[in-house]
């Protein structure tokens, strides 16, 4: 499933799964960071949710307004 993020893209099938991947990938960080935020401090909660916000609709909707958005958090 995260092979897909290092191969070449030629067809839109081969874009949807790369942006799937690293979707994927955003929201797994943003779960380890929610994890790691109640033992370290609650104030990253802020920055591991905007991350979550972000990535979701990434992964749900797949379009370029989504990943401009991921790319400014």
């Amino acid at each position: 499933m995260f092979r897909n993020i290092f191969r070449r893209i030629e067809t839109v099938s081969d874009a949807e799964g790369a942006i799937r991947s690293a979707s994927m990938l955003v929201l797994l960080y943003a779960g380890l960071k929610i994890i790691l935020t109640a033992s370290i401090d609650v104030a990253l909660l802020l920055d591991a949710l905007l991350l979550a916000l972000v990535a979701f609709p990434l992964l749900i909707f797949k379009n370029r307004f989504a990943a401009i958005g991921l790319s400014f958090t």
